[in-house]
């Protein structure tokens, strides 16, 4: 076995070690060093794999809470009230103070009224709440979608949150 191929041998288990695929395709010391290259990269480190475990069980226990909230807050939504009437009920719910994004002067422009419910864990997913009127008329709709999102995370659940008027 020459140089090469031992090294490739080498890598090729410390790729599998850390879950990595090595499929008889990858052969070659470049393709494997760039695989683990890039898993590095993608914070593949002892750590990062530690940590992996931990952040998807504090998310899985985070979910019914932040799915509840928002839940909570699409239900109190009235839809015969413009953005300003909705938004102290909405604030309270959310615990926060929504974002109203009003364009003015313009016929049939899309006022929103946006809140976002962060995950309690180490993470940068959360959902957003957007709450939306043409112009300063009643309530038009409420969409609930995921920013960040973990993979597996299924959002149907969120879909079924979303509400026309």
């Amino acid at each position: 076995m020459s140089l090469e191929n031992s090294v490739v041998a080498v890598t090729a288990r410390q790729a599998r070690a850390i879950g990595l695929t090595v499929s008889k395709q990858t052969t070659s010391f470049e393709s494997l060093a760039f695989v683990l290259l890039i898993e590095l990269l993608a914070g593949c480190s002892d750590d990062a794999r530690e940590q992996r475990p931990r952040s998807r069980s504090c998310i899985e226990d985070d979910i019914p809470r932040m799915e509840a909230v928002a839940l909570s807050a699409v239900n109190e939504v009235n839809a015969a009230w413009t953005l300003e009437k909705n938004k102290p009920f909405l604030d309270e719910i959310v615990s926060q103070s929504g974002v109203l994004e009003v364009v003015l002067d313009e016929p049939g422009s899309l006022d929103t009224l946006t809140y976002r419910i962060f995950s309690s864990c180490d993470l940068d997913f959360q959902f957003e709440i957007a709450v939306r009127t043409i112009g300063d008329s009643e309530v038009t709709s409420v969409r609930v979608s995921a920013i960040n999102a973990p993979t597996w995370y299924d959002v149907t659940t969120l879909r079924s949150l979303n509400r026309d008027f």
